[in-house]
């Protein structure tokens, strides 16, 4: 890949000496994020209150198309967008019958902007999560099976990848199974450690299942630009609704009922940022016209692990002996080292100017498409200094 687009991000961790392995949380800005600011200010002094006219005829439209093509979706207007994934799962979670006790089916390694929420859930509504433990993996996915065959559920919420071990989980026959035994109930897919990172078709079953992720990781996109896929056949309305869905009714007579659009745009909430969606839409033509696909994305980034995995040593802080797993073809573009004293290392690391970050007792060193061979030599050159 070509760093020169990250010109701005890599000039300030050169003159700072450090090395930024954090990709899985937080991945450089490439050049072109910063005129997309400055457009959406300038479209802001130019059209003022108008400048809505623009950001829902183009500006949001392209970003949908962007989203469409690169998970092979039916339709752009199954794809809506949020500030963050918390809230467009909350509001998707608020259409369920919270009239009667819920039961949800999950996991032990959801991320915890739904691992917190589940939680305080359950303290205050009769809400019941069913978390799965992801370990041992190797059974994971029948233990998945054995709970939708036991049990009744009102709604499921998976990660594609998991945030801690990286794991990818074969989610597709979880999902055809799921939708197929309760097909009134919702399939919530999180990709936010898979898009943009892992190739993703859901032209099969994206009309079957929601998926949600954003931009603050793979896509380079930086805060507030996440979103949500609704399938075509879905009639799931939020209570938890804001007035942009129904900026269509604004210049009409107030209604006796809530209405809704039948795509994904009843799951909008209420006045937002933009700058964000101009930022998504500067990367994803940059990738375009550099023809950076996924695919390329991923083999590029299995090749820096490849080269990552030949110098660890056998054993010590980072080495065989404490990675999770160096099976390219079954985790995401970040590796995970069991770690007794995580926070210990992750100061040792500051002070040789490497930057990683840490879960628990999981450490995460990611890669990123301006990673090169020379960052990967620098990281253990830099271990072994005194």
């Amino acid at each position: 890949m070509n760093s020169k687009h990250y010109s701005h991000f890599l000039k300030n961790a050169k003159e700072q000496n450090r090395l930024y392995f954090t990709a899985h949380s937080h991945q450089f800005w490439p050049d072109v994020t910063r005129d997309a600011v400055i457009e959406c200010w300038e479209d802001a002094s130019k059209f003022v209150d108008d400048k809505w006219k623009k950001i829902f005829s183009e500006v949001i439209q392209e970003a949908q198309n962007w989203v469409k093509k690169h998970l092979s979706l039916q339709d752009s207007n199954q794809v809506v967008f949020g500030q963050n994934t918390h809230e467009l799962v909350y509001r998707l979670l608020s259409g369920l019958n919270w009239n009667r006790p819920l039961r949800v089916l999950t996991t032990d390694s959801e991320f915890h902007s739904f691992n917190r929420q589940a939680k305080r859930l359950s303290e205050v509504f009769s809400i019941s999560f069913d978390c799965i433990p992801q370990e041992p993996f190797e059974t994971l996915e029948k233990r998945l099976l054995n709970a939708i065959e036991q049990h009744s559920y009102d709604a499921c919420y998976l990660s594609h990848v998991f945030y801690n071990s990286g794991k990818i989980l074969p989610w597709e026959f979880v999902a055809q199974h799921f939708t197929k035994r309760f097909p009134n109930a919702p399939f919530i897919l999180d990709g936010y450690h898979s898009f943009f990172a892992i190739p993703i078709d859901l032209s099969d079953l994206g009309n079957l299942i929601y998926f949600t992720a954003g931009g603050y990781k793979y896509a380079q996109s930086g805060e507030g630009v996440c979103f949500l896929t609704v399938p075509q056949v879905s009639t799931l309305n939020p209570t938890q609704t804001g007035w942009m869905a129904g900026i269509n009714e604004l210049e009409g007579a107030p209604q006796s009922q809530v209405s809704f659009s039948k795509d994904a745009s009843r799951f909008l909430g209420s006045t937002f940022d933009p700058t964000s969606l101009y930022r998504f839409r500067s990367v994803m033509k940059l990738f375009h016209e550099n023809q950076w696909t996924i695919e390329k994305i991923d083999h590029y980034i299995r090749s820096l692990q490849k080269e990552f995995i030949t110098l660890l040593p056998q054993s010590g802080t980072f080495s065989r002996e404490t990675l999770l797993s160096d099976q390219l073809s079954k985790i995401g573009h970040f590796f995970s080292f069991y770690c007794s004293d995580p926070k210990k290392t992750d100061v040792w690391l500051r002070s040789k100017g490497i930057i990683g970050d840490y879960r628990g007792e999981i450490f995460r060193i990611g890669f990123a498409p301006y990673h090169t061979d020379k960052d990967i030599q620098e990281f253990f050159d830099r271990l072994i200094l005194h």
